[in-house]
């Protein structure tokens, strides 16, 4: 599965979704707070909204607003 994801999907997209994975796999609430994610990759607010809402297009994630 590990190569299917590296196939398909850029490292940038990638790395949003082991991030995820792992804060919640670590304990962190559900849904991870965007602040929370921007917080852990050391990266804009806006910047992880826009990676969210494509992850989201994609139906790798569940973008739910505030």
């Amino acid at each position: 599965m590990a190569n299917l994801i590296k196939e398909k999907h850029s490292e940038s997209e990638q790395m949003y979704l082991v991030t995820i994975a792992t804060l919640l796999e670590n304990g962190s609430e559900s849904p991870v707070p965007l602040s929370r994610l921007a917080s852990e990759l050391n990266v804009l607010s806006v910047s992880v909204n826009q990676m969210v809402r494509k992850l989201a297009d994609e139906e790798l994630v569940t973008y739910q607003p505030y």
